[in-house]
């Protein structure tokens, strides 16, 4: 879970990114079990252990586009309680 990305001029690193940090972390979807139960942390998954990852869990993201959502409902919702039109 990339908290950090929330600050003004925060920059988005894609998923199986190699991010310039020591330890060459790498940007990794992870379940929500996996967050919920602590078991990963930003620093989780390396360019060393990813592909150990990728054997055991497989590409957690395979079938995104199988699962998209639009975003029309909580953009409508957003500008309702915002008082501006989405």
């Amino acid at each position: 879970m990339d908290t950090g990305r929330n600050g003004y001029s925060a920059t988005f690193a894609a998923a199986y990114t190699v991010r310039a940090k020591p330890g060459a972390p790498v940007s990794a979807p992870c379940t929500w079990e996996e967050v919920e139960r602590g078991k990963v942390s930003p620093d989780s998954f390396t360019l060393r252990n990813m592909p150990a990852r990728i054997a055991k869990v497989g590409d957690l993201w395979k079938d995104l586009h199988k699962r998209g959502r639009s975003l029309k409902q909580p953009m409508e919702k957003l500008g309702k309680l915002s008082g501006r039109k989405a």
